[in-house]
């Protein structure tokens, strides 16, 4: 039986939450029912190597990471080449830049495109709402990845949100299980010492993560609970990003917190220090399903975060966190009150554990985005 042959498209292949669930579920798919090939409008390729591993060809279809319009034409060429040289017979896009360049070559080509929007902005620039707003009646069919996005997204392009489709993330549950570093070694690595409550959060460096909450809310529990330990995990890949991470080392150095907050890093595998926690904090200003807070209530642990995105209705549907004022007078006292009970931390991270693993499954995100293509390629 021939495959069909699918294009998915992405403005880079970073470290980062769009770009891992891109890659996730190109890898997921059903090889003997579809043929994914990934084009990248980009060099940044960084994930690349996994996707070829499997057998995933990647092509690069511009050789900067530069997206001014007046690359626009060429770079719609080079997409609607590739959709007829390799017979493709629909193409999905993730994000701006792709979505509007894949569903322009998609239509010059006669093939049907799928958008995912998975931004949580809540108002975008006004160019880039009149932009979407055209192309959103050019491509066949839309999705997001919260009901948070599908409800502020739809009104800014004129559509109703139910013509937009919520496909929530999925996690690669064998992945995340797999353990390099134990918790010993890792308390050992960053001399904590084993009895010490350990709170932490996984992200990239961007403001939008709000970590100067975290040294605050660390900076209050400190002057009661100085054996209390703060964990940050993850990088800064851009130098906007080192800019704040620079801020916050500065923030850290001012607050007295050298040997309270712990800066680790980019880790290759993240889930090693997710295991070490007793709580994960999530203290964004914008989230949309939010990859590391589902993977740290995947493996059973206890979860405080502000309210976005769709966090709200995971914490109500499953019990496994707790939604508070983005305060740290408030996040102290609710840590505080965590950390003296043992029991309602067990309880909360059981259940977030039993309520992830049930709804967040890869293998449903890319039946979804299977059925979806199908009843849309059926159509054609």
């Amino acid at each position: 039986m021939s495959r069909t042959h699918i294009l998915m498209l992405i403005g880079q292949l970073s470290v980062g939450g769009t770009e891992r669930q891109f890659l996730n579920l190109a890898k997921a798919i059903n090889p003997e029912r579809f043929a994914v090939r990934v084009g990248v409008l980009s060099p940044i390729l960084d994930l690349a190597p996994e996707l070829e591993r499997q057998g995933i060809p990647v092509t690069m279809l511009h050789p900067t990471p530069s997206y001014h319009p007046a690359l626009l034409p060429g770079l719609v060429r080079r997409i609607h080449d590739l959709i007829i040289a390799q017979r493709v017979a629909l193409v999905h896009s993730f994000l701006y830049p792709a979505n509007v360049t894949g569903t322009l070559a998609a239509r010059w080509a006669g093939v049907p495109a799928v958008m995912s929007e998975r931004s949580a902005t809540r108002r975008f620039p006004l160019t880039q709402r009149m932009v979407y707003a055209l192309i959103a009646r050019l491509c066949a069919a839309i999705t997001v990845n919260s009901y948070a996005n599908r409800s502020s997204f739809a009104p800014q392009i004129g559509l109703r949100a139910a013509s937009i489709t919520v496909h929530w993330n999925g996690i690669d549950f064998q992945k995340l299980d797999q353990v390099q570093a134990t918790s010993m070694e890792l308390r050992q690595r960053h001399h904590i010492a084993d009895d010490a409550p350990i709170i932490g959060t996984i992200c990239r460096f961007d403001p939008l993560k709000r970590l100067e909450l975290l040294l605050h809310t660390a900076s209050i529990i400190k002057q009661a609970q100085p054996h209390v330990r703060f964990i940050i995990v993850g990088g800064a890949f851009t130098p906007a990003a080192e800019a704040y991470r620079a801020e916050m080392l500065r923030l850290q150095h001012a607050l007295g917190l050298e040997d309270t907050v712990i800066f680790a890093g980019h880790q290759p595998n993240p889930a090693d220090y997710m295991r070490l926690l007793d709580l994960f904090v999530l203290s964004s200003i914008e989230e949309g399903t939010p990859n590391a807070l589902l993977e740290a209530m995947a493996l059973g642990k206890p979860a405080l975060a502000t309210d976005v995105g769709d966090v709200q209705r995971i914490f109500a549907e499953s019990g496994g966190g707790q939604v508070r004022a983005a305060n740290p007078i408030v996040w102290a006292r609710e840590i505080t009150a965590l950390l003296a009970d043992p029991a309602r931390q067990a309880a909360m991270g059981a259940a977030g554990r039993s309520y992830i693993r049930e709804q967040f499954q890869l293998e449903r995100l890319a039946e979804e985005s299977q059925s979806l293509w199908a009843g849309l390629l059926d159509k054609g």
